[in-house]
């Protein structure tokens, strides 16, 4: 927790560990009582788990609002952590990253797979 405001200046690096889904103790959270301006910094994450779908990590909760990006992370961007997409969101007053199902390559070709044999199926049946 931070009693004043923070500024990330451009080259500067905000590393986090998610280890698991109770901040604070598993996850890093930085909490500023003050505002927190993002120029270009890099976001630096380690990964200790996989987290479930819809699953969402806030990383910086700021009382006084947020300005900025982190470098090459615009709103909505997404990124890979084990196997699974996370999205990033920028909130007036927080910095959150949320993560969503993606197929793995060889259930999204099992899936379509299927998809063709059953409209065949139906073509031959007509």
């Amino acid at each position: 927790t931070v009693n004043d405001n923070v500024d990330f200046v451009s080259g500067s690096t905000f590393a986090a560990e998610i280890n698991g889904s109770t901040v604070g103790l598993e996850y890093d959270q930085l909490v500023v009582n003050g505002a927190v301006t993002l120029d270009n910094a890099t976001l630096d994450l380690t990964w200790g788990f996989t987290p479930a779908p819809g699953e969402t990590f806030t990383l910086i909760d700021a009382s006084g609002g947020i300005a900025g990006t982190f470098a090459g992370l615009l709103d909505g961007d997404q990124g890979l952590a084990n196997g699974m997409t996370w999205q990033i969101a920028y909130d007036t007053g927080s910095i959150s990253l949320s993560f969503v199902v993606v197929p793995e390559p060889a259930s999204a070709v099992l899936l379509g797979l299927a998809g063709l044999l059953a409209l065949r199926r139906r073509r031959n049946s007509v």
